[in-house]
């Protein structure tokens, strides 16, 4: 079973699930790390947040919490560029 990447790490996968209480698990594309990638909706592109989302495939930054679990991080879907924080970039 290959190690999950480094931390920061924008990596595809699917949405296997979602709840009312807002959160959910990932899947990685291509490759099985032994966990699912867990998610809170704070995490979700808006365009993510107002659909059912289950099996949607999407592109996210993978990060681990301190206890060696995953979370995934800027999720948006496949092809939707990655929001810069606010107040950065060109466009202000």
């Amino acid at each position: 079973r290959p190690q999950p990447p480094p931390s920061g790490t924008t990596l595809n996968g699917m949405v296997k699930s979602y709840n009312r209480k807002g959160f959910g698990f990932l899947m990685v594309l291509g490759a099985d790390y032994g966990q699912d990638i867990y998610y809170t909706r704070e995490h979700l592109s808006p365009r993510l947040q107002t659909r059912d989302i289950p099996g949607q495939h999407v592109t996210f930054e993978l990060h681990r919490f301190p206890d060696g679990k995953l979370t995934a991080m800027h999720i948006r879907p496949v092809g939707e560029p990655k929001e810069e924080p606010k107040g950065k970039g060109l466009f202000k």
